[in-house]
């Protein structure tokens, strides 16, 4: 669905019409497809463990902070991401 959206936004950049984009039928129908894609999927645990890092960040929890880190770190993330 991304790479459709992008083509389709290059295919009206390359005839100098990208305003065209926002009005197509075809993006609409991608966009919708999109978000019920998006409805169906699990939540991303990665996503929901930075929101929890940044609320404990922000109430001055430092320590589960710390272990929120950590677990996203287990994950996978590099520091830059957390």
């Amino acid at each position: 669905v991304e790479a459709g959206l992008r083509d389709i936004k290059a295919f009206f950049a390359s005839f100098d019409q990208p305003q065209a984009y926002y009005k197509s039928v075809e993006v609409r129908v991608l966009r919708k497809l999109r978000r019920r894609i998006k409805k169906k999927l699990p939540p991303d645990p990665g996503a929901e463990l930075k929101k929890q890092l940044r609320k404990a960040i922000q109430e001055e929890r430092y320590e589960e902070a710390a272990r929120l880190r950590d677990r996203l770190r287990s994950l996978g993330f590099s520091p830059e991401d957390v």
